[in-house]
């Protein structure tokens, strides 16, 4: 009888080494031209594994057509979306409007001030002196002038964070487009994936798929475990 260790010819050591290192370089490759894209695929790919069992549970207990079933499911995570975006930007336009009504009654209290000064009589030892409006006014301009890059470097920012915030907006939409291809299509993929041989090397691949399937539950176990307790930390802090 034929084992399954001899069921593919045997691989020597050259031929290891060479199949090993043209892995690493087409991996390492990858990695380097699409170092952007990579973690969202990888997101979208951890969106589709834990959409998975939802829409199963619709697409049979329901009885709802897969793709109805995705439908509802991804409809759920666009909810989710557009609600975490708009508690977020709610938040921050009022705390940008809490800064400009801080800095107006700041500036709208200066007349006043000045008015004050200009009334108010200083002692230094056996000094005394009453500052005059004119003599006042230098002053306040260069305080202005020193505070006047703050306030710029504030408008920056501010513009910085919105173009951040549209950024990561269409990062998770384009997120959320691909994990829902990929649930959509889970089992012609998954069919494809299986189907995948070549001649004479069936075992391998085989033992190839499996090994790569451990290896992305792991990694997906551990990302849950980081996230699980980062939230922990979260709430408790």
């Amino acid at each position: 009888m034929t084992t399954p260790e001899a069921a593919s010819p045997r691989w020597g050591g050259t031929v290891k080494a060479l199949v090993a290192l043209t892995g690493l370089v087409l991996v390492a490759a990858l990695l380097v031209r699409f170092q952007g894209i990579v973690p969202l695929l990888v997101l979208a790919g951890i969106i589709s594994y834990l959409s998975l069992p939802y829409v199963r549970a619709l697409h049979h207990r329901a009885r709802l057509s897969w793709p109805a079933s995705t439908n509802i499911i991804f409809v759920y995570w666009l909810a989710l979306l557009i609600l975490a975006f708009t508690a977020v930007g709610v938040a921050v336009v009022q705390q940008v409007q809490a800064l400009l009504l801080a800095l107006q009654g700041v500036l709208d209290g200066v007349p006043a001030q000045l008015e004050a000064l200009s009334r108010q009589s200083f002692v230094l030892g056996p000094w005394s002196f009453t500052p005059t409006t004119t003599e006042i006014i230098p002053l306040v301009e260069r305080a202005l002038g020193a505070i006047e890059p703050a306030f710029g470097r504030a408008s920056g920012l501010v513009a910085s964070a919105a173009g951040h915030a549209l950024e990561s907006l269409a990062s998770l939409v384009f997120v959320l487009a691909v994990s829902y291809f990929l649930t959509l299509d889970s089992d012609r993929i998954r069919s494809r994936w299986s189907g995948i041989a070549i001649p004479r090397y069936e075992y391998d691949l085989g033992r190839l798929r499996q090994a790569l399937t451990h290896i992305w539950h792991a990694f997906l176990r551990g990302q849950l475990l980081i996230v699980l307790i980062m939230g922990i930390l979260m709430a408790v802090l």
